[in-house]
């Protein structure tokens, strides 16, 4: 399965449905279901960003925003780092800004259904999309399930 690897807070935001673009430089052509690796880099800078970002979102204060982040992402230091987290389907990649998480100047990705595993899967992680071998029914902690065209 495809994986994308993003840094925390944004990667537990995506799988919350809270995010729903991913930002990058470069573009793709890859369309459908992959996975979402929690990279084991933490920048402050990133939860600072969120922070701000769901406050203008969320049109709330900044102790609230904190704590929003806190709550989904296990805050700065408690973040799961360096595991395959779950799973989502890229819809459209595109410049045009149509949400409030994409950023002017980088590629969105467009992401929808997001789904947290239940059994997150250690890995190390690359840049761009990277392939990982995982039996995705107990990642998900389900029996069988039919993934053709959506995460679930």
């Amino acid at each position: 399965m495809k994986v994308l690897s993003v840094r925390q807070p944004w990667v537990s935001l995506i799988l919350d449905g809270i995010k729903n673009v991913e930002n990058r430089r470069w573009s793709t052509s890859f369309r459908g279901t992959f996975a979402l690796h929690s990279s084991s880099v933490r920048v402050r800078a990133d939860f600072d960003e969120a922070v701000l970002t769901y406050r203008n979102f969320a049109d709330c204060d900044n102790a609230f925003a904190e704590n929003a982040i806190r709550e989904h992402s296990g805050g700065f230091l408690s973040a799961p780092c360096g595991y395959i987290l779950g799973v989502c389907d890229l819809v459209d990649c595109k410049r045009e800004l149509c949400s409030p998480w994409h950023i002017y100047g980088f590629w969105g990705f467009y992401l929808e259904n997001p789904h947290w595993f239940k059994n997150p899967i250690p890995a190390k992680g690359s840049l761009g999309f990277w392939n990982a071998d995982f039996d995705l029914d107990d990642a998900l902690g389900i029996e069988k399930k039919n993934y053709i065209g959506r995460a679930l």
